[in-house]
């Protein structure tokens, strides 16, 4: 059941031309979804693997929101969290 509802989700996140990515807080590193470089508009190898490098795609307006919630939820001590943004396709 997990994996049909991981499939289904892949599919819908493809259609919608979105895609999706984990952050490792702690150690800053990023984890792609296998369409985001498509949907980027970059080639797979030119995903970085940093977070601090992943901004580029982040729409400007966005950024300091996204660093804000970030460094909170490092002081808190969470694990998970889910951040809904809009992006620009690297040029």
């Amino acid at each position: 059941a997990l994996r049909e509802s991981e499939q289904r989700l892949r599919l819908a996140t493809e259609a919608a031309e979105m895609f999706s990515w984990e952050t490792d807080l702690r150690g800053q590193t990023v984890k792609w979804s296998d369409n985001a470089a498509e949907a980027i508009g970059c080639s797979p190898a030119d995903l970085p693997s940093s977070a601090a490098d992943a901004l580029f795609f982040v729409d400007p307006k966005d950024r300091e929101r996204l660093r804000r919630e970030t460094e909170q939820l490092l002081r808190k001590g969470e694990t998970s969290y889910v951040f809904e943004f809009g992006g620009v396709a690297r040029q």
